[in-house]
């Protein structure tokens, strides 16, 4: 005798994994494009930090005379009073370089370059005195503006 009103048991409800994974394979996808384009390293300047000692061979910097060369906008600098373009101050560059053992070549910009034009022209600078070019900054406060106090 069997009675009427005996429920079923119900099945074990069954799980489509197929849309989870497609979104998955979505979100895998845009994270493997999305680091390929962060690990491309941006255009830059490789800089050699000092580890601290001062070499043996290096004169003492009060008896150094660095060619000093004043970046005034992106296409002119000032080098020893007069105006040069780009390709004039790498000639100078080369030939300071060239009778002067040991003296540094210094690019000072000042502060209305843009870093863009610096960066150019530092690296135009290198290409041409070797690891004797730096970028220096201008210690005078001459292209500061003055902080108003109240």
């Amino acid at each position: 005798m069997r009675f009427r009103n005996q429920q079923k048991k119900p099945k074990m409800p069954t799980i489509d994994l197929i849309p989870m994974l497609t979104v998955m394979m979505g979100v895998l996808g845009f994270f493997v494009v999305t680091s390929t384009l962060i690990a491309v390293p941006p255009d830059r300047v490789e800089v050699t930090v000092p580890d601290g000692t001062a070499p043996q061979a290096i004169a003492d910097p009060q008896e150094r005379q660095p060619l000093t060369i004043r970046l005034q906008s992106e296409a002119q600098a000032i080098v020893d009073g007069e105006t040069v373009n780009q390709a004039q101050a790498l000639d100078q560059v080369a030939q300071f370089i060239s009778t002067n053992d040991q003296d540094p070549v210094i690019l000072v910009a000042e502060p209305q370059v843009p870093y863009d034009s610096v960066v150019q022209w530092l690296t135009a600078m290198r290409n041409t005195g070797g690891e004797r070019v730096s970028l220096g900054i201008d210690s005078s406060g001459a292209g500061t503006v003055p902080l108003d106090t109240p």
